[in-house]
């Protein structure tokens, strides 16, 4: 569930690819393109959520494209971490096609084309500096107590924020399956919790589609959602698996070291 809600959330980044791959590549197919454009989206959020975990203070995210019922003591506009995604894309899908025009052309490379190609490395390298500075950023953010708030398109608008009411359902449900399965639903008081906890399940309760993500001082995370009229819960999130694939989308940067 948390997947598809986030693809829903990232159909217009993919929808200003898909259309700056039409105007500069006509002859690609956007298919082909999809997955890694959708990978580079949660890439980015997980390697945000890594960043905090690095600070070992605890944090937590709110995806929302809501915002009633929240006090956002310092509210911000940053728009920089959803331009260097896109930026990162467009340099890396022209970068691509233009070696593989390259390694598959039988005759001599012309001039401007390898020029094209060190312009095209160069300025992906650059972006991927610059989405790392806006990942740094916005997780710096989490060492103020209260809830750093995302919207739909991941641009950051605020960070100290309140959830003004905290009046979570009498049970949640605790999944332990990344898929959703009733049978692999148990049921859980959210007064076991912290009030972190409470207030966020509180507004995912209410505010259907919101993501909320919780990490502990210890780096546990917890991901909720509203789903089939019931507050699921997801514990103890595995970033692992992330950290040494060598599939993610920044694996072979060296403009992105390691945390």
């Amino acid at each position: 569930p948390i997947s598809d809600l986030l693809a829903d959330k990232s159909a217009a980044f993919l929808a200003e690819l898909e259309k700056y791959l039409k105007l500069t590549f006509p002859k690609e197919n956007f298919a082909d393109w999809e997955t890694q454009i959708y990978r580079v989206w949660t890439d980015t959020l997980l390697r945000i959520l890594i960043q905090i975990r690095n600070y070992h203070h605890g944090g937590a995210i709110l995806i929302t494209d809501r915002f009633a019922g929240l006090t956002i003591k310092y509210p911000l506009s940053y728009l920089r971490l959803r331009g260097a995604m896109v930026r990162f894309m467009k340099y890396k899908i022209s970068y691509e096609i233009t070696l593989r025009r390259i390694e598959n052309s039988k005759s001599d490379i012309k001039r401007d084309v390898f020029d094209k190609l060190e312009l095209y490395r160069i300025k992906k390298a650059e972006a991927a500096n610059e989405l790392k500075g806006a990942i740094r950023f916005i997780a710096s953010h989490s060492c103020v107590d209260g809830l750093i708030i995302l919207d739909g398109d991941l641009k950051s608008l605020g960070f100290g924020t309140i959830i003004d009411v905290i009046s979570p359902p009498e049970r949640i449900f605790i999944s332990s399956t990344a898929r959703y399965r009733v049978s692999n639903l148990k049921k859980k008081s959210p007064s076991e919790l912290g009030t972190r906890h409470q207030s966020m399940i509180s507004f995912c309760w209410l505010n259907e589609e919101a993501i909320g993500i919780v990490l502990s001082q210890d780096g546990e995370i917890r991901v909720m959602t509203k789903y089939d009229k019931r507050l699921v819960m997801w514990e103890d999130v595995k970033t692992q698996r992330y950290l040494k694939s060598r599939i993610n989308i920044y694996h072979t940067l060296e403009a992105l070291d390691e945390e």
